[in-house]
């Protein structure tokens, strides 16, 4: 015959059961992620609508450092520079490149622009290495040429200052493109073709948000040798400190690791052993793209991956379904912009204030990766035409 239990006896085992089963299940996702605040909510909210824009539209940034969510909207009507300038003859520029694929796009892009002008063009370390001996070296190439201009694509101020008191001494204008440094004093480019780097962190910030309802665990990898591609990292994890039930970890690397697939990979694999619950990772560029693929797959985990600029690295990887979107400028807007600026200088015009030179971005998913891997904004907006008519040709 059973002995009943004491009612006191019941309740205790009853309550004990209660704390088990509550204890099994503290490894849900909720639990990872707590319910948002009503701040997070509307973070998601907000990043939705924007990155919607981006990925139908292209989404207008006002300025290349962080932008007031207020002030970003659809690229409806030209908001460009609208002062014609007349287009000297028989110049010649020297483009130097930072050696990344995308500099390399963006610097095919401004030799065929130049060339349409009927000036030379010389091309310089396409394809080269994006150390700071490297570019140094470039940039004194390029000076020995004598060029009337020099543009230098990801090419930092405080890398080549030297060089840029030279090639000023030699009379030589020079244009930056993708440096958020000052411009115009001693050891400082004449003028700047501001690159969307900083707004594609605060892009891919909306993204990761959007995409995650908000509760995204993220390491984003962060080099800081490059001052542009830094402010769009801060960019981005200002962006995402409005997402309550988010977190972000920087990984700190260098060019030189991300060109070295061990380097590359071995830095992501500790990361990935060190955060076990991070969830999603952000690339700046898609140097190392490759061996952060590869670190992910190796280490059997469902992490969702994201980077800037749509190459042909980024482009054949989110066609694969390696990446979960690509926040994109136009190589060759952003050409446009930099021989603009370079036309402006030897007509003895003063350069473009950066307010007006719009920056464009758009999403581009597995789905709508263009067949060419790069962006090209010009179907969703006629540039060209703006730009052919300030340079007198329509």
């Amino acid at each position: 015959m059973m002995r009943a239990r004491p009612k006191g006896l019941s309740a205790l085992i009853a309550l004990l059961l209660m704390v088990l089963i509550s204890a099994c299940g503290s490894n849900s996702d909720d639990d990872k992620n707590p319910p948002q605040s009503a701040g997070g909510i509307a973070a998601v909210e907000q990043a939705s609508g924007f990155v919607k824009t981006a990925e139908s539209d292209l989404l207008y940034f006002p300025n290349s450092k962080f932008s007031n969510p207020d002030s970003l909207k659809p690229m409806e009507t030209w908001l460009g520079p609208t002062k014609a300038v007349q287009v000297p003859s028989g110049k010649s520029v020297a483009l130097v490149s930072c050696g990344a694929p995308s500099c390399d796009d963006v610097m095919a892009q401004s030799v065929k622009l130049i060339e349409s002008l009927g000036w030379a063009a010389t091309a310089i370390n396409q394809g080269g290495a994006s150390t700071v001996q490297n570019l140094t070296e470039s940039l004194s190439s390029a000076i020995t040429l004598k060029p009337d201009a020099i543009i230098g694509i990801a090419v930092p101020t405080q890398v080549v200052g030297v060089q840029l008191t030279q090639a000023k001494a030699a009379g030589i204008f020079t244009v930056s493109l993708a440096d958020n440094g000052a411009t115009g004093g001693d050891g400082q480019y004449d003028a700047a073709a501001r690159y969307a780097n900083a707004s594609l962190g605060q892009l891919l910030g909306y993204t990761v948000i959007a995409d995650s309802d908000g509760k995204a665990n993220v390491l984003v990898i962060d080099d800081t040798g490059f001052p542009d591609i830094h402010a769009g990292v801060e960019n981005f994890q200002t962006i995402l400190k409005d997402c309550s039930s988010c977190t972000v970890k920087g990984i700190p690397w260098q060019i030189t690791d991300a060109i070295d697939p061990t380097k590359a990979s071995g830095i992501v694999t500790a990361a990935l052993n060190a955060n076990p619950d991070v969830d999603t990772i952000v690339v700046p560029y898609t140097n190392g793209l490759q061996a952060v693929i590869g670190a992910v797959r190796a280490s059997g985990r469902d992490i969702e991956i994201y980077c800037k600029e749509l190459d042909q690295i980024s482009g054949p990887a989110l066609k694969r379904g390696d990446l979960s979107g690509v926040a994109a400028s136009d190589f060759t807007l952003v050409a446009y912009q930099s021989v603009d600026q370079t036309i402006r200088g030897l007509a003895g015009v003063a350069p473009i204030p950066e307010e007006q030179l719009p920056i464009l971005t758009h999403v581009f998913r597995q789905e709508t990766v263009p067949t060419i891997d790069t962006a090209d904004f010009q179907s969703l907006f006629d540039y060209e035409s703006e730009y052919a008519k300030l340079w007198g040709k329509k």
